[in-house]
């Protein structure tokens, strides 16, 4: 990184800290300038620290966790878990940041997040004393729908679907739309593989033909469009992607 002089001289800021009180300033700096975001701290064992509100919220985190590890949560599986601590254990002992896509479920839905964990080194020991986390749910359609909104002049209201939500295989084919998978047979094969259930190519028939009555198109290109300016209600439907934090290599 590149510091101006001035402040990469400050006697304050380059004093050498055991790795106890660097953790500890490190917190103090966090919790002072990320307040407002997905953030949470954990120290060199993988225990929670410290987390925002949001958070909180977000992942259902009881303050009550706070000094415990992973482990003690109740609505991950086992699984879960167990590979999420390797990852973190990993980064602790390479001093790697970790980018990564994680799927939660929450209200009966799977939701997708952007994590980045960076290890917290203290310079005076070069050692890893700690791991920030902060997480961004993942919109797909996000900057589309800001250009259209800000530079097109489309609004809200246009851009946002009053239409019911739709069922799973229909989600289940959106989401295949949406990865560039846009061939009957090769939809049906890749949800077989992602579901592990047998589903055929005449049902995928059956649900396009669903969603293009539903939505007054004829063309996987046209729901492709209408999902991503939002005028077609989709998540990622229970049961297409294990819930998992997924490394980005």
């Amino acid at each position: 990184m590149y510091i101006l002089k001035d402040y990469l001289e400050k006697a304050d800021v380059t004093e050498a800290l055991d790795d106890e009180k660097f953790f500890c300033r490190y917190l103090w700096l966090i919790n002072h300038s990320f307040a407002d975001e997905m953030l949470l701290l954990k120290n060199n064992k993988c225990e929670f620290i410290a987390f925002t509100k949001r958070m909180a919220n977000e992942f259902n985190l009881n303050p009550l966790i706070l000094g415990k590890t992973f482990n003690s949560t109740d609505d991950i599986s086992e699984g879960v878990k167990e590979e999420i601590f390797k990852q973190e254990q990993l980064l602790l002992k390479n001093q790697i940041p970790q980018n990564s896509f994680y799927f939660y479920r929450k209200d009966n839905q799977i939701n997708n997040y952007f994590v980045r964990k960076r290890p917290l080194i203290n310079p005076a020991t070069k050692n890893a004393v700690g791991i920030m986390v902060v997480t961004t749910k993942v919109q797909p359609n996000m900057q589309r729908r800001f250009i259209m909104k800000e530079f097109l002049g489309f609004s809200e209201q246009i851009l946002s679907s009053s239409k019911p939500d739709l069922g799973t295989l229909h989600q289940q084919i959106l989401f295949c739309l949406l990865l560039g998978i846009n061939n009957r047979k090769e939809i049906a094969n890749t949800l077989s593989k992602i579901t592990g259930k047998e589903i055929s190519e005449n049902q995928i028939k059956n649900a396009l033909q669903a969603l293009y009555k539903e939505f007054d198109c004829s063309s996987y290109s046209q729901l492709v469009t209408l999902t991503l300016n939002g005028q077609i209600p989709f998540q990622i439907p229970d049961q297409t992607i294990p819930p998992g934090n997924y490394l980005i290599t």
